[in-house]
């Protein structure tokens, strides 16, 4: 009878230990869309596409392409999970990689560093709108501070659709 007892506890801790894995976020994350450029004559000549990993816990490895006219850039970084309710989530991020293109004055064709830091909400319509009900799409709105060696910062803003796995 005592077996039975320690089997019923182990079994009930091996069920409670199994629940936190069943809540968690997706491990992938794979959005694209376009970006709002305030600085640009063609202010919504750009696209970007993302990709996320989650490497521990709330942490994400994030890399990401953006595309505007004549300018390229790949950047790599990271991203920490701050907010998870209700189909709604808020991460921080910073990446770091190369720019090429016409950057700077002149206009003149180089490969420049570039960085970017800022924030990013994920609205998930997979759980919340009938449509793209059990689909994992989500809504993306991020905002980033972009700099590139030598030119300066500024802020783009970005907008896109994503599908979590």
């Amino acid at each position: 009878m005592k077996f039975i007892k320690s089997f019923e506890r182990i079994f009930a801790l091996m069920i409670l230990s199994i629940l936190p894995i069943m809540a968690q976020e997706p491990t992938h994350f794979l959005a694209a869309g376009v970006a709002h450029d305030p600085y640009e004559t063609n202010k919504f000549a750009s696209g970007w596409v993302s990709y996320d990993v989650q490497t521990s816990g709330n942490w994400y490895s994030v890399s990401t392409v953006n595309l505007q006219g004549p300018n390229s850039s790949l950047r790599t970084g990271f991203a920490y999970l701050l907010l998870s309710d209700n189909g709604i989530r808020l991460l921080g991020f910073t990446d770091a990689g190369l720019m090429t293109g016409t950057v700077g004055p002149g206009n003149t064709t180089t490969t420049k560093g570039a960085f970017s830091g800022g924030g990013a909400l994920t609205y998930d319509l997979g759980r919340n709108v009938k449509f793209f009900k059990g689909k994992n799409v989500s809504a993306v709105f991020a905002v980033r501070e972009l700099a590139v060696a030598s030119v300066g910062a500024k802020p783009v803003f970005e907008f896109g659709f994503g599908k979590a796995w």
